[in-house]
């Protein structure tokens, strides 16, 4: 097994000296610290893609880097404190699709986590997440330190974490309970 823990961390890159976001927006070196900080009884590699000393106009190799850093992790962990661009979901279904655990770091009333959110097509939705959160995640959690509590349990449970991630069982739920709708996509009726 090895005592190295490697974690993935997915998050917003900076684009260029115009870009103003808050720091809460990117992992900052104080969220690293406190992750070093606080797992135990391992070395912990942080794969931050934002610190990877390649030339960003080779968008293959950038792409490429990205996703071969979340195939190297143990985990993946995503920051989701503020709204996301593409890259955060396709680094989380990569991860699904490679059994990597995800856990995503939402704090509630904020963009992917609501207590209310009214009139969405004609329905009000209370203790709301995004779907795409729910599904690609393992777990979600409200502050950083529900990161590190997670991380410690991947250690003493010997680098294994329950994988919760639902895309195929979410496919399965939709089609039995709206079959008439797969009949009309599949029949072309959509």
């Amino acid at each position: 097994m090895g005592s190295v823990v490697r974690v993935y961390l997915s998050g917003s890159i900076k684009k260029g000296d115009g870009d103003n976001r808050s720091p809460d927006h990117f992992w900052t070196e104080a969220d690293e610290a406190a992750l070093h900080a606080g797992v135990a009884g391992v070395e912990l590699r942080l794969l931050n893609p934002a610190k990877t000393p390649i030339q960003r106009s080779d968008v293959r190799a950038n792409f490429g880097c990205d996703l071969f850093l979340v195939q190297q992790s143990d985990v993946v962990v995503v920051d989701a404190r503020r709204e996301k661009g593409i890259g955060i979901g396709a680094e989380m279904m990569f991860a699904a699709n490679a059994s990597i655990p995800v856990i995503t770091w939402a704090p509630p009333n904020t963009h992917y986590r609501r207590d209310f959110v009214p009139n969405v097509f004609g329905e009000d939705l209370r203790d709301w997440t995004h779907p795409f959160i729910w599904g690609l995640s393992d777990y979600v959690v409200d502050h950083l330190n529900g990161v590190v509590v997670l991380l410690n349990r991947f250690v003493a449970d010997g680098r294994r974490l329950e994988l919760r991630k639902a895309p195929e069982a979410a496919i399965a739920h939709f089609v039995r309970k709206h079959h008439d709708l797969v009949d009309g996509i599949i029949g072309g009726k959509l």
